[in-house]
């Protein structure tokens, strides 16, 4: 009688993982990955001690294919406009995946950066309107509109549109190249202004200084 196959990690990961793509991470259970591999939940068990520890692996592991997507390889420094309409088009052709990495309590934008903002920041900090000072900001902006619309395409509330995507992200760019714009000119203004107040200044100090020095000079 041949040896039962051996059920490793990586095994139990990528059938958790497919758990999630087919049913949503709901339905994630040491019972299901057991069913799914044909074996019983002791292998499952003795791999994660906890259920909470199989679905972070099985989250970095959703993580890392929503990567793939939205940053394939080679891919480089994105558009900003591009890299927005892939999020959004994940959410739409993998809807289980993306509630599952969103909308499970695992993600918190307050934490460092995810891999591809990196790549999406280097156009913004380069886009003359924009630049290194505010990319950051003009990211968070853009992020934020992405998501809000994958959100609501990943839930059922809003149907897949490239073409209105590609608009309202190009629009929402335009808007914060304005507002960099705006803050540029308006720093130089403030500028110009405090010069031409240390000028004034300095001509309100002559007359002063010249009665000093006659003062001065009568004493002696």
């Amino acid at each position: 009688m041949p040896p039962k196959a051996r059920v490793t990690r990586e095994m139990i990961i990528d059938a958790g993982f497919a758990i999630v793509r087919q049913d949503g991470w709901h339905n994630l259970s040491a019972r299901n990955v057991a069913g799914r591999l044909q074996c019983s939940t002791q292998p499952v068990m003795y791999n994660f001690a906890t259920m909470e520890e199989l679905l972070e692996a099985v989250w970095t592991r959703a993580e890392a294919y929503r990567l793939a997507y939205v940053m394939p390889e080679g891919s480089g420094s994105r558009s900003p406009v591009a890299w927005g309409v892939d999020h959004i088009q994940f959410a739409a052709r993998e809807r289980n995946v993306f509630c599952f990495l969103y909308q499970s309590g695992r993600f918190d934008a307050r934490k460092g950066r995810v891999p591809e903002e990196e790549s999406v920041l280097k156009p913004l900090a380069k886009d003359k309107a924009i630049g290194p000072k505010r990319a950051d900001e003009a990211f968070f902006h853009l992020f934020a509109a992405a998501h809000g619309m994958a959100s609501l395409v990943a839930n059922g509330a809003l149907d897949f549109d490239e073409k209105q995507c590609v608009a309202y992200l190009e629009e929402i760019l335009r808007g914060l190249r304005d507002v960099s714009k705006a803050a540029a000119s308006g720093g130089k203004a403030a500028a110009k202004a405090e010069e031409k107040a240390r000028e004034k200044n300095k001509e309100k100090e002559k007359p002063k200084n010249k009665e000093k020095d006659k003062k001065g000079k009568k004493k002696k």
